[in-house]
């Protein structure tokens, strides 16, 4: 409430101060966007400071938005390949021939929770061998694959959310940035007012020059980051619920083959 308070009293003390302005007589006044822009970043140093600050956010937020897309295509196209892949295999030798051949495929956070598991795997299939009590073994290796997999998916989720938060930094940021560059501004008009003791334009515009830019550049890195973080976090959390069915899917076919290993002592049956 404190925030919109704030907007409004500015934007009515600039209609108020532009109407003021264009009511008397002025000097000319270059009012280009070129004008603009050199009158605000060569004019008071705070204002400049803060446009400088925005355009560094704005440029950082297009460079990660460029990154991030790039990063986020490769690994869904890789998700798909993998999960193909691993669906061919039939026994658990064909498991143990995929994973030796794991770097041949592209790297992708559900390749990292299979490697996880899948030598978790392995070490449960010894465990197996050495113990008598097979349904201590089958329980015991069934809560160590979960653990396991949760681990790689937290490790894999943090990888996928990486920079993310810079993204939150600048859309959350940004336009309090430029409301303080905006007040400024009209700080700067009304002290132009003072030592002119007059309205005009020439004596306004440096002041309110400053604000309007400052308020189009907060926007102007804002706005992106808005938009790619709520795209960049829908895609992550798809990428997230494809890895949880892959690690419920990997559990299931661990379990099965846990069982015919016990009950047929054989290390090769089907899975």
């Amino acid at each position: 409430m404190k925030f919109k308070n704030l907007h409004l009293i500015t934007t009515i003390t600039l209609l108020s101060t532009s109407i003021n302005a264009f009511s008397e007589p002025s000097q000319s006044v270059d009012l280009s966007v070129s004008g603009i822009l050199k009158s605000a970043f060569g004019g008071d140093p705070i204002v400049a400071g803060v446009l400088l600050i925005l355009v560094a956010m704005s440029i950082t937020t297009w460079a990660l938005v460029f990154t991030k897309w790039s990063y986020l295509k490769k690994v869904t196209s890789n998700h798909e390949t993998f999960i193909n892949a691993f669906w061919k295999n039939r026994t658990l030798k064909d498991l143990e021939d995929f994973h030796r051949r794991l770097k041949e495929f592209p790297s992708t956070p559900v390749s990292g929770i299979f490697h996880s598991a899948f030598k978790e795997l392995m070490k449960s299939t010894e465990l197996q061998e050495q113990h008598q009590d097979l349904r201590l073994v089958l329980e015991s290796s069934t809560n160590n694959l979960s653990r396991s997999m949760l681990k790689s998916r937290s490790e894999q989720k943090r990888q996928l959310d990486r920079y993310m938060h810079i993204l939150a930094i600048s859309a959350s940021a940004g336009p309090f940035i430029g409301l303080f560059g905006t007040v400024w501004g009209i700080m700067r008009a009304f002290d132009g007012i003072a030592k002119t003791g007059s309205a005009s334009l020439a004596a306004v515009a440096p002041g309110i020059s400053e604000a309007l830019i400052a308020t189009a550049f907060g926007l102007a890195a804002a706005i992106p980051a808005v938009i790619a973080y709520n795209f960049f976090s829908t895609k992550i959390k798809n990428i997230v619920i494809g890895m949880d069915g892959f690690s419920h899917d990997f559990l299931n076919l661990s379990e099965r083959y846990l069982l015919k290993n016990s009950s047929q002592s054989s290390q090769n049956g089907e899975i």
